[in-house]
């Protein structure tokens, strides 16, 4: 996980540690400890703590996260599930051979933290420049492509009919409406996007396979070791879809980070439709890939609005979020160069 960027202890908080290590004994035993909670760094719709979970009756200490939904008010992207609806995912998935972290508990309304739930703390990197540029990592960065293709293969044979969980229907023409209606809401009118999302409506496709879709599958979303992949994290736009999208997704050039590798920085396009066939045992089309390779990119834009329009509402005034704003330009100059491309 990310390296703690704030301390949560201190007097104003000190209520918050104690309810919290109310809801842990009530899961763990009387005799446990809540202690060296902190917070992580974490997006606009989520809040991220590590602490460590000690039970002195039996001499041992672990490291949990808890996930919590954002205390912004109205500062979440619209297509985000519940936090129970997160860890019910993760659950499934895991039961599938998916690498994700366990699930311990979800919050309950008197526990007062909030909607949100505990997990185990899978420890590796997540910081992307360091994967790709760090010696320690050359092997995994070797490894990753592989795994990537297998680890998607495995949540993409997850089907509607094999979970009761609902999730909402996001097909490409559903996206693409949502994703309009977010965009000319914040008044920051881009003709390259006009013309990505005419390209879009016009060469959706018209047949796909409907399957659980992570949503948010890339580089930094990633818990990473000396040999690979060890987990899989952020699962709050899960839904049903279009398995490519995540294929496409994962190959933005956002997720590259100054890489020329297309995948996630670390690996190559053919490599990974080659290996997710043999995982999946299905043929992938390279022009749906490239389609939602363009989505993606469209979709990463609009988000860098949805962050911008948090700081100047005064929902966030992160000084990173005004930051990701202004990467609107890059996201047209990818847009450009993928539509000349298709």
């Amino acid at each position: 996980m990310n390296a703690p960027t704030d301390t949560l202890i201190d007097n104003s908080l000190s209520g918050y540690l104690e309810r919290l290590q109310t809801c842990c004994r009530k899961h763990f035993g009387s005799q446990v400890e809540v202690q060296n909670l902190s917070k992580l760094s974490g997006g606009a719709s989520a809040e991220t703590r590590r602490f460590i979970l000690s039970d002195p009756n039996k001499r041992s200490s672990s490291a949990v996260i808890l996930r919590t939904s954002s205390i912004q008010q109205g500062a979440e992207f619209s297509t985000s599930i519940s936090k129970d609806c997160e860890a019910q995912i993760q659950k499934l998935c895991r039961s599938k051979g998916v690498p994700v972290p366990e699930i311990y508990f979800c919050l309950e309304e008197d526990d007062q933290l909030g909607e949100g739930y505990a997990m185990s703390c899978v420890e590796g990197e997540t910081i992307p420049p360091k994967i790709l540029r760090k010696d320690q990592y050359a092997t995994a960065r070797e490894n990753m492509t592989d795994q990537c293709a297998q680890i998607l293969a495995n949540i993409h044979k997850i089907k509607p009919n094999d979970t009761t969980i609902s999730l909402e229907d996001q097909s490409p023409l559903i996206q693409l409406e949502k994703l309009e209606q977010l965009y000319r809401q914040y008044n920051q009118l881009s003709p390259i996007f006009e013309l990505a999302f005419k390209f879009l409506y016009k060469n959706a496709p018209k047949k796909h396979e409907i399957t659980l879709v992570h949503g948010d599958f890339r580089n930094g979303n990633l818990v990473v070791n000396e040999q690979g992949i060890k987990s899989v994290l952020d699962w709050e736009l899960c839904h049903w879809g279009d398995p490519i999208e995540d294929l496409g997704w994962l190959c933005v050039n956002a997720w590259c980070f100054g890489s020329e590798l297309p995948v996630g920085g670390f690996g190559s396009m053919d490599a990974l439709l080659e290996r997710y066939s043999y995982y999946s045992g299905q043929q992938v089309d390279l022009e749906q890939v490239k389609y939602w390779q363009l989505f993606g990119t469209l979709r990463w834009g609009i988000i860098c609005l949805f962050q911008l329009n948090c700081f100047l509402t005064g929902l966030n005034r992160s000084l990173e979020l005004a930051a990701i704003g202004r990467r609107v330009s890059e996201v047209e100059i990818d847009l450009i160069n993928l539509m000349e491309a298709l």
